[in-house]
């Protein structure tokens, strides 16, 4: 039986592009790294992820990675993170364990009320 990969789930806080603060949740293993951009009001999404069974065609959009909307589905064992335009022609998927969804939301829960208290950032003119 192969051994799983180690997995390290955190989120910093950031500024997005348009300067609105948004939580980088990034999920490390051995052979691969993904951070995922959330903002605020997306956070309680991750409620509904256990539900989105992708046999139904069912997934969640939560986030953005490189570009690219992130969309979420899971099965009873694991959740799956499918990156790119929609969730049937992704260039990326990531398979999790289920249980991973417990640590990502503890994560993003660290920084909820800097998310939802911190003001927009405008940066000065040159």
């Amino acid at each position: 039986m192969e051994t799983p990969p180690a997995l390290s789930i955190y989120a910093n806080q950031a500024y997005d592009s348009e300067g609105n603060p948004v939580a980088t949740l990034g999920i490390d293993r051995q052979d691969s790294s993904v951070v995922v951009w959330v903002r605020s009001e997306e956070i309680d999404l991750f409620s509904q992820v256990r539900d989105a069974e992708w046999q139904s065609r069912v997934s969640i959009r939560i986030g953005q990675c490189a570009g690219s909307p992130v969309f979420w589905c899971a099965d009873a064992e694991k959740i799956t993170l499918l990156i790119g335009p929609d969730d049937e022609t992704w260039g990326v998927a990531i398979t999790l364990p289920l249980l991973a969804l417990d640590k990502i939301v503890a994560a993003l829960h660290e920084h909820r009320e800097w998310l939802a208290t911190t003001p927009r950032f405008v940066r000065p003119p040159r």
